[in-house]
């Protein structure tokens, strides 16, 4: 059995199923969960004096499937963005994101909701997620969404996990709508948009920031995951 020893622990699960133990384990002895991803960490922000556990998802790196004639790819989420387009120009594809320069993973990428400024309006990232693989707080391995591009059908937790900052669930793997080689000329001139931690926007709207921890709370009700609200 593992034995937490010191206030850092960091560990590298190499699949999904792992990390779901991982979590379980964690929530038993109370310990507090970060991920931290390819250019993606909370470690910055306050977590008080808690043990936890630093999550690293690096070693999840791989393509789970790929269809290019119904313009989707499913990836693990530690794949990282910048490599995603190389993957993709064989098959006269891209994704809009996946900038030779952008160090983030696939999961970070969803995590902090990354927007882009097109044609004088905000393109954000979660417009070309079509479905999650999530570690729930109770260690519960789900899966949601479609990978077809109108999917209506019950709550949207697609959107709800983008932007989530790992504090509903742990990504392990993301299936993104890709677009073809054709349509590249429209995007070529993205500008991408620094992510706003939700707490600094939760603090000027009192209402948004008790409905973010209510949400937060029925994900989380033990307190696996960090909490980016300052006030709690």
């Amino acid at each position: 059995m593992l034995t937490v020893k010191c206030r850092n622990l960091q560990v590298y699960p190499e699949n999904t199923a792992e990390v779901a133990r991982l979590i379980r384990f964690a929530q038993k002895r109370r310990l507090l969960v970060v991920p931290v991803n390819r250019g993606h960490s909370l470690e910055d922000i306050p977590l008080g004096r808690r043990n936890r556990i630093i999550l690293n998802l690096s070693h999840l790196d791989q393509v789970l499937d790929f269809s290019p004639e119904d313009f989707f790819i499913t990836l693990q989420a530690g794949y990282k963005v910048s490599r995603l387009n190389r993957k993709l120009r064989s098959s006269g594809l891209f994704f809009p994101f996946s900038h030779p320069d952008l160090s983030e993973s696939v999961a970070s990428l969803i995590s902090k909701s990354l927007c882009a400024e097109f044609g004088g309006q905000k393109l954000e990232v979660k417009k070309f997620t079509l479905a999650l693989e999530v570690v729930t707080a109770s260690g519960e391995i789900v899966n949601t969404g479609r990978v077809t591009f109108k999917n209506v059908v019950g709550y949207d937790l697609v959107r709800l996990f983008c932007g989530g900052w790992g504090r509903l669930g742990i990504i392990t793997a993301v299936t993104l709508r890709v677009l073809p080689l054709s349509r590249l000329p429209e995007y070529e001139n993205l500008t991408f948009l620094e992510p706003n931690i939700p707490s600094l926007e939760q603090m000027k709207a009192p209402a948004k920031r008790e409905l973010n921890q209510r949400i937060k709370t029925m994900f989380d009700p033990k307190g696996v995951f960090p909490s980016l609200n300052p006030l709690k």
